[in-house]
């Protein structure tokens, strides 16, 4: 669960970057 929560975390940071 840690990695999957690590790496969905990733994902949102990366789209909110995106979208700034």
């Amino acid at each position: 669960m840690n990695r999957v929560t690590s790496v969905t975390g990733n994902v949102i940071e990366n789209v909110c970057i995106a979208q700034t």
